[in-house]
């Protein structure tokens, strides 16, 4: 059963490289300050779940389902599970049959599972508009390109990659565990040998399970296509595990077992995995505890929710053992055991298409007490500071850590855990600190409270400019220290209502025409708030909505319909929040931020002469002629939210 390793090197190497060239940004970073991070995770979560969507819009529709009949024990998976008869027969599912050693795994439920929601989610329709085609085809192209699955320098043309798409129609499992008393001897492949960690996919606890039924048909020609592009041909060895054929191909070093149990398709990098595997699927009951018996996973089951398209679960125990080798000089089990990393337990998360919002869910489980990691996280309560500076049809976010937490943890765990001589440079400090500041740094820190937004200009600017927000306390002693520090920048100051206004000016360099040129940028000080941004006016207007008694509805983003709807259907209190009213947004001022920061970024690595930017540095003159509206068309808002509870910090979304 070549095809059976065929199977496993497509599933891996599909799961491996396609989410990387559709994500942009990572979809939940709350604490990475940054001026877009509205407008980059708004176009990051649309392009990385279109991705998702290509393997079950237009792109299935073209295809013609395989009529290979099932494997003769289809019967009990596709009877109706309605009937009595059904219900006796019927197999456990999946997670019942893994062993309770498993470590980490991403479940794929195939994209039938769309069916009902196909003319209902905005996000598969945007997918499967004409509007929509540039960029479809753009996204298929880019998964699809001839780098992205080689093998051995052999690369497997896109449209033989295509083929394949039906395949996700299908459940399937990839993972990794380990077995008790497992161990990696050479000569795996043949009959009574063990299995080889010694050779890339043959080297470690990894494992694909896939429903192949009605699939064999395409399970043949991704073998073809492994033969075609592999180096040399395969040793194939077999032997019998009771009555199910179990078979190994070596080949280029590598050593991959498979076997088939009904309609499951199994391939693992071990025979002892593979043999562990075949028993569990082959018996009517599994004998030993399973995945779906763990405590962990059982609570983060309760974060998958019903209908997830995709989930991922992977255990965080063990992550760093006391024997761990330094890393660059830092002693990674010292800083481990420092912070209690013993007390995060698991990371998962999900991804479900419903009928009116595509959802997308993480959470980090264990033991938030104080004294470890989860000390950065912020508290979660109803309400921000700084949510009154949203006008209507602006982007907000806003999320809430702890700066004196951050500062310990890095001048204690991490510093204690590198070598004398480096820690001594970073103990500095909160010397440098007192020295130029007059106060050290742990006493800075305390000025904040906590509490970081980001606000973007309503759609009619078309500069799309942000605003950031800092809760203070002592406003008196940060703007002391705001002089000190910023001294020669400060060009001047004005006092806006019971707030202080500082100008700040910096010389630069124009980039096209090199000459000299003064920036100018903007901080004031509230009683509550530290406020930046690069536009006067943009923080004149947010001054005076901190000031106000009460800010008329229709022009607060709170007062907003669609946003306060949003916001009810995440948890009452929270740590970090966000939300972009899409229905409102200036698609075309979006994209060409996007392009113009991202033309910026290729130049520096593809100057011309002169510095200029070169023509279509990024490649993505494709996307001017792009119908825009077909965004707003489809995608109204996005909200999401975290929070911090004694059992872990959760993460929910909502694109409607």
């Amino acid at each position: 059963m070549l095809e059976l390793a065929s199977l496993r090197r497509f599933v891996v190497s599909f799961v491996r490289h396609f989410p990387a060239r559709s994500h942009r940004e990572p979809l939940c970073s709350p604490a990475a300050p940054s001026r877009k991070i509205n407008r980059a995770l708004i176009i990051a979560m649309t392009c990385a779940l279109a991705g998702i969507c290509a393997l079950s819009g237009g792109i299935f529709a073209q295809q013609t389902a395989s009529k290979t009949p099932a494997p003769a024990s289809a019967a009990k998976t596709s009877a109706d599970p309605t009937s009595a008869a059904a219900n006796e027969t019927q197999a456990p599912n999946i997670e019942s049959r893994l062993p309770a050693s498993v470590k980490f795994y991403v479940h794929w439920r195939g994209t039938k599972t769309l069916d009902p929601v196909q003319g209902k989610n905005g996000l598969l329709r945007l997918w499967a508009d004409p509007d929509f085609a540039p960029i479809r085809r753009e996204l298929t192209a880019g998964a699809f390109g001839n780098s992205w699955l080689k093998m051995n320098d052999k690369s497997a043309r896109p449209e033989q990659l295509a083929v394949l798409l039906p395949l996700f129609e299908n459940e399937a499992i990839v993972g990794s565990l380990t077995l008790p008393g497992s161990k990696a001897t050479a000569g795996a492949g043949r009959p009574g040998a063990s299995g080889s960690a010694a050779h890339g996919a043959g080297g470690y606890d990894g494992f694909v399970i896939y429903d192949g039924t009605g699939k064999a048909d395409l399970i043949q020609k991704a073998k073809a296509i492994s033969v075609k592009t592999g180096a040399g041909a395969p040793q194939i060895h077999s032997y019998m595990l009771g009555k199910i054929k179990i078979e190994s191909v070596e080949r280029s070093g590598t050593t991959d077992f498979s076997a088939q149990v009904g309609n499951y398709y199994l391939s693992a990098g071990r025979k002892e995995l593979i043999e562990e595997l075949v028993k569990r699927f082959d018996a009517k009951v599994p004998a030993g505890a399973s995945l779906a018996d763990d405590a962990g996973w059982k609570k983060a089951r309760v974060n998958f929710g019903g209908g997830a398209i995709v989930e991922f679960y992977v255990r965080l125990e063990g992550l760093i053992s006391p024997t761990t080798p330094k890393v660059q000089d830092v002693d990674l089990a010292k800083f481990a055991q420092a912070v209690h990393l013993d007390r995060l337990h698991a990371f998962c998360g999900s991804l479900s298409f419903e009928a009116d919002s595509t959802r997308l869910r993480f959470a980090t489980l264990g033991d938030t007490s104080a004294g470890s990691l989860f000390d950065i996280v912020g508290a979660s309560t109803p309400a921000f500071e700084s949510l009154p500076l949203a006008r209507d049809g602006a982007s907000f976010a806003a999320w809430r850590l702890s700066f004196p937490a951050i500062y310990q943890i890095f001048r204690g765990p991490f510093v204690d855990s590198l070598p004398q001589q480096k820690a001594g440079s970073f103990k500095g400090f909160d010397m440098l600190g007192q020295a130029m500041l007059g106060m050290p740094l742990p006493d800075i820190l305390a000025l904040l409270g906590g509490e970081v937004a980001t606000v973007t200009s309503a759609p009619g600017d078309a500069t799309y400019t942000a605003l950031v927000a800092i809760s203070i306390h002592k406003p008196e002693v940060v703007l002391g220290l705001l002089r000190k520090g910023l001294g020669p920048m400060i060009r001047d100051t004005t006092t806006e209502g019971s707030a202080t206004v500082l100008e700040l000016g910096t010389n630069s360099v124009d980039p096209a025409t090199k000459a000299p040129r003064l920036e100018l940028s903007y901080i004031a000080v509230t009683p509550q708030l530290l406020i930046y941004s690069q536009r006067k006016a943009l923080l004149l207007d947010a001054v005076g909505r901190t000031s106000r008694g009460s800010i008329p509805k229709a022009e607060s983003l709170v007062g907003n319909p669609d946003f306060q709807r949003a916001r009810g259907r995440l948890p009452k209190d929270l740590t970090g929040f966000s939300y972009a009213q899409m229905s409102k947004q200036t698609w075309e001022r979006e994209i060409a931020v996007m392009l113009h920061a991202a033309a910026g970024a290729a130049a520096s690595k593809n100057s011309a002469p002169g510095g200029a930017i070169p023509a279509n540095a990024t490649g993505d003159d494709w996307l001017r002629g792009v119908n825009l509206g077909v965004f707003s068309r489809y995608l109204h808002s996005y909200a999401s939210g975290w929070w911090k509870t004694p059992d872990g910090v959760y993460f929910d979304s909502y694109l409607q």
